[in-house]
């Protein structure tokens, strides 16, 4: 072989050597969608039960729904999401994909009304007192405060002067706070009702 030939063979092997780990250090760098998410420190969903969440914060979103191939989004529709974050999340990244997972595929913040209105509940010793002046608003006769709170306890007949008024109240509250999202009861434990009388400033 001639100098020559052998100069122009070393240049090919070098250059196909660095080409190669130029491959392999692009392959290395890239990550899948899920790397990428718990890269940022988001965690899965593991229970199935968290894509109810998902289903009805999203109730109106055209691109899941094109993603699942519905027409309409309902809560029993959790495995078809299951199964779309489980296909795609084995995927690299793109843009329009990571966005979709982080939406679809991450557990959910908002899980309850309490988690939504990200509010405290009055302090204990003012219950009695924030019982006393709803109350009185309207008098007992016409009270929407005192006619729902004695519709949620069974045999309660609340009225201004009840001394247990505010741990009733208390008791209401934390339990319409701690509604699921898409549980909320519509008559009662309202948010418009939770929020006029449950959180402070309220």
């Amino acid at each position: 072989m001639s100098p020559t030939t052998l100069k122009v063979s070393l240049m090919a092997g070098g250059f196909a050597t660095v080409s190669g780990l130029g491959s392999a250090t692009y392959l290395l760098t890239r990550s899948t969608i899920e790397q990428q998410l718990i890269g940022e420190g988001l965690k899965l969903i593991k229970d199935v039960n968290d894509y109810k969440f998902i289903l009805f914060t999203h109730k109106n979103n055209q691109e899941l729904k094109t993603a699942i191939s519905k027409d309409n989004l309902d809560l029993n529709q959790e495995a078809e999401v299951k199964k779309w974050c489980e296909n795609n999340l084995k995927k690299w990244t793109t843009d329009s994909l990571l966005k979709n997972a982080r939406e679809w595929c991450v557990i959910p913040k908002v899980k309850t009304l309490k988690d939504k209105l990200s509010s405290k509940l009055k302090t204990g010793k003012d219950w009695q007192e924030h019982f006393k002046s709803l109350a009185s608003v309207s008098g007992t006769s016409n009270n929407k405060f005192l006619t729902t709170l004695n519709a949620s306890f069974s045999g309660a007949n609340l009225n201004q002067t009840s001394p247990n008024g505010g741990a009733k109240l208390a008791e209401w509250c934390t339990s319409a706070l701690n509604q699921k999202i898409y549980e909320v009861d519509s008559t009662n434990k309202t948010e418009e009702n939770i929020l006029a009388w449950c959180l402070n400033g309220s």
